[in-house]
C-alpha cells in the first residue's frame, strides 16, 4: 500500500520554473510581481513560493519507534513521483490511482505556464511531499494516524503490483515513470 503525506507547497524543487511562470522571466518582472496578491492562493506570490518546506523527520522517527513496519520511505523532491523508482526492490509497479487534487499553486503554474502533466509531475511534488510503502491498509491507517500527530496529513494513494523492472503509473493522468523520466502512457 502506498501512503502519501501532503506537501506544504512547492518546497525547494522547481523554483526556477515556478518563479519564471508566476513572477516573470526577468529580475525586474519578478521584483514587480513578488508582492502581488494572488486570489487563487489567498496570499502573495512571493509568500507562496517562500512557504517553508515540510520536514517529515519527527514523524518518521515516531513511526520507527512505534514499530510500524514500513517497507520504504521516499521523499518527493526533484524528479517528482519518479523518486518512487529509487526503492531497492525490482519487478514492481507503483499504481497511484488515488492521487490527491494538486495544491492551487500547482494548478496556477500549469495553467499560466502551459505546462503538460508529465512535466508537472516530473518537476514538482504536486502536493505529495513524502511517501511510505507499507504492507496493508491497517498498517497504512496506523502510519497515517502517527503522522497526523505531527500535522502531516496522509492518505492512501495506491498500491504496488508485479511488473517488469520498476515503474510508476498514474492512470488518471495517463502517466508513467520509468527511471527518472515521466511520460504519457503509450
Amino acid at each position: 500500500v502506498v501512503v502519501a503525506l501532503e506537501s506544504s507547497g512547492v518546497h525547494s524543487n522547481g523554483l526556477t520554473l515556478a518563479r519564471r511562470v508566476l513572477l516573470g522571466a526577468t529580475p525586474e518582472e519578478q521584483k514587480a510581481n513578488v508582492g502581488k496578491m494572488e486570489p487563487a492562493l489567498g496570499r502573495t506570490l512571493g509568500d507562496e513560493l517562500l512557504a517553508p518546506t515540510e520536514i517529515y523527520v519527527q514523524a518518521m522517527l515516531a513511526l520507527q519507534e512505534s514499530g510500524v513496519p514500513v517497507r520504504a520511505m521516499i521523499n518527493i523532491t526533484g524528479g517528482g513521483i519518479s523518486n518512487l523508482n529509487r526503492v531497492s526492490a525490482d519487478g514492481i509497479q507503483f499504481v497511484l490511482d488515488h492521487i490527491p487534487e494538486p495544491l492551487p499553486v500547482f494548478r496556477l503554474i500549469q495553467e499560466r505556464g502551459e505546462v503538460n502533466d508529465a512535466e508537472m509531475f516530473e518537476v514538482f511534488n504536486m502536493g505529495i511531499g513524502f511517501v511510505l510503502v507499507v504492507d496493508d491498509l491497517k498498517t497504512a491507517e496506523t502510519a497515517i494516524t502517527i503522522c497526523e500527530k505531527f500535522n502531516h496529513r496522509g492518505s492512501v494513494i495506491g498500491r504496488i503490483e508485479a511488473g517488469e523492472g520498476k515503474s510508476v503509473v498514474v492512470p488518471s493522468k495517463n502517466l508513467q515513470a520509468i527511471g527518472s523520466t515521466i511520460s504519457t502512457l503509450p
